[in-house]
């Protein structure tokens, strides 16, 4: 446990309580979870809207994953990666490494084509904070999760005041 006896992470223990109850279903995830990644998908689970950090080579991919997994599981068919175009290749090769999600790039000369794909047939699209600006979804269209990779680096694509912000695509679930 990262060298401490905190089973709680540090939570106020009503909070851990409710995350530890929360239910993972972990069908179609390709990878054994150690207990603390575990924990924090289902903190992602039970409070929706996160940012979740951590050190380099914990396993926060691993964990955006295995939350997806789960909520595909629970009925939901759309997520969206949104990341730096240097890293669409490696986010695409991770999902299909660490589960049986279906991966979509929606990026480059085929994003448009990809993206109705995506938006008929469901899946993980990844793609660029750039892109989404070409996203034309119908109102009534909803996804369930949200994953913003390199955050630091998309404030103004983020924010409200961007035309096509991220948060005004659709998501229930944010993580960051």
């Amino acid at each position: 446990m990262l060298g401490n006896q905190d089973a709680v992470y540090g939570l106020p223990e009503d909070l851990a309580r409710e995350v530890q109850d929360e239910c993972f279903f972990p069908d179609g995830l390709l990878c054994d979870l150690r207990r603390y990644q575990e924990w924090g998908v289902k903190y992602i689970l039970h409070q929706g809207k996160v940012l979740l950090g951590d050190e380099m080579g914990l396993g926060k991919t691993v964990q955006a994953i295995a939350t997806m997994v789960s909520l595909k599981n629970t009925g939901a068919t759309h997520f969206v990666v949104l990341c730096p175009a240097s890293v669409i290749i490696n986010w695409c090769r991770e999902i299909q490494k660490f589960s049986k999600l279906r991966v979509i790039k929606v990026h480059g000369s085929g994003r448009n084509a990809a993206l109705q794909e995506w938006i008929r047939s469901g899946g993980v699209a990844v793609t660029t904070y750039e892109t989404t600006s070409y996203f034309d979804l119908p109102d009534s269209f909803r996804y369930t999760l949200l994953i913003v990779d390199e955050a630091h680096g998309a404030h103004m694509i983020l924010s409200d005041e961007f035309p096509t912000s991220a948060y005004k695509l659709g998501a229930d679930i944010v993580i960051e």
